[in-house]
């Protein structure tokens, strides 16, 4: 009986390192949303935004909402370009970095 307990002292164990270590990795991503709008302050739908990391080259996609609103999810910590595109609409961004 002592042995099973040990056993399940272990997993617990386990569980819990993996589980820290787990959340120590997902710190280290941000989010990047906001809105999209016109010269007037209209919102921009189905605008294509391309997000593209300096340092990697990586390009990430998304379309701006039916108010303008996109997000990136998970990206990693450096500088970035950012561009939005819709027919009759094209704007560069100036480079960010976070």
């Amino acid at each position: 009986m002592k042995r099973s307990h040990f056993v399940f002292a272990l997993l617990i164990l386990l569980v819990l390192i993996l589980g820290i270590a787990n959340n120590a990795a997902a710190q280290n991503t941000a989010t990047l949303s906001g809105v999209i709008t016109d010269p007037q302050g209209g919102s921009v739908n189905e605008a294509k935004i391309t997000l593209t990391s300096k340092s990697t080259g990586a390009v990430r996609t998304t379309n701006s909402g039916e108010d303008g609103r996109y997000a990136f999810v998970l990206l990693s910590p450096g500088t970035y370009k950012m561009n939005a595109y819709r027919e009759r609409l094209s704007v560069s961004l100036r480079r960010m970095t976070w």
